[in-house]
C-alpha cells in the first residue's frame, strides 16, 4: 500500500532548496579565467529570404573578439539532421538544418549571427549592430491551413508542409467498427507542454591547452550525449 501513498500527492524535490536559496551554482556562476561571452542574434520574421548581413560595425566596437554567419562556419559544421530514422514513421519530411540561417530563414527566433565578446553587454551591443536585409515570404500559422494547397511551403522542393505521417492498426479495423455496438468519433486538441527550468540553457567551456582537455559546464538533461 506504500506506493499508493504517492500518487498524485504532491512531492517536495530533493534537489530544489540548493538551488533557489543560491547555495548550488548554475553555469554562470563558474568562474571562468579570460572568459568570452556569445550572444545571437535571431531572426524577427517567421519565413524571409536573407537578403544580405552586415557585420562590420559588430566588429569594429570595442572588446568584440568575432562576428560569425553562416558563411563562416556552416560548410565546416555541415547539415544537423534529426536522430529519429525515416524507418519509424510511414513518411518523413526529413529536412536538415545549419546551425546559422543561411539564405532564409523559417521561424521567429532562427540564429541567423553570433558574437563573441568580452562581457555580456558587449555581446548585446554588437549583436543590436548586426544588419540584417530580410526579404519577407508569406506565412501561415495554421498547423491545418498549413496542409492545403497552395499554402506557403518552408521547404519548396519537398511539395509539402507535413512533418510525418504514421498510421497505426491492428486486425480488422473496418469489421470492428462495422460490429460495435457504440462508435464515438472524438476530435482532441492538446495544449503544448514547457518545461521551464530555474536556469536557462546555458553553457561554458574551458580549454586546457596542456592536457588537450575541454571541460564543460552545462544545464543539460543528457550529458553523455553532450559529452560526444
Amino acid at each position: 500500500m506504500m506506493a499508493f501513498n504517492y500518487v498524485g500527492a504532491p512531492l517536495k524535490r530533493l534537489e530544489d532548496p540548493k538551488l533557489i536559496t543560491g547555495q548550488d551554482p548554475y553555469v554562470a556562476d563558474v568562474p571562468i579565467r579570460n572568459a568570452l561571452y556569445m550572444a545571437v542574434a535571431r531572426s524577427p520574421l517567421a519565413h524571409a529570404r536573407i537578403r544580405s548581413i552586415n557585420t562590420e560595425a559588430a566588429k569594429k566596437l570595442p572588446g568584440v573578439a568575432a562576428v560569425v554567419t553562416g558563411a563562416d562556419v556552416n560548410a565546416e559544421i555541415g547539415i544537423i539532421h534529426t536522430e529519429v530514422a525515416r524507418e519509424v514513421f510511414d513518411e518523413m519530411n526529413r529536412q536538415g538544418r545549419y546551425v546559422l540561417a543561411e539564405g532564409r530563414v523559417r521561424y521567429v527566433g532562427e540564429p541567423v549571427a553570433v558574437v563573441v565578446a568580452e562581457n555580456p553587454r558587449l555581446a548585446a551591443d554588437a549583436v543590436d549592430a548586426i544588419v540584417v536585409d530580410y526579404d519577407p515570404l508569406p506565412v501561415v500559422t495554421d498547423p491545418e491551413a498549413a496542409l492545403r494547397p497552395g499554402s506557403p511551403l518552408l521547404y519548396e522542393e519537398s511539395g509539402s508542409n507535413v512533418a510525418l505521417r504514421k498510421k497505426l492498426g491492428k486486425g480488422d479495423v473496418d469489421q470492428a467498427f462495422a460490429g460495435a455496438a457504440v462508435v464515438v468519433e472524438a476530435r482532441l486538441v492538446n495544449q503544448r507542454l514547457l518545461s521551464i527550468a530555474l536556469e536557462p540553457r546555458a553553457t561554458s567551456a574551458s580549454w586546457d591547452e596542456a592536457n588537450r582537455q575541454m571541460t564543460v559546464w552545462a544545464s543539460t538533461q543528457v550529458p553523455h550525449g553532450l559529452r560526444e
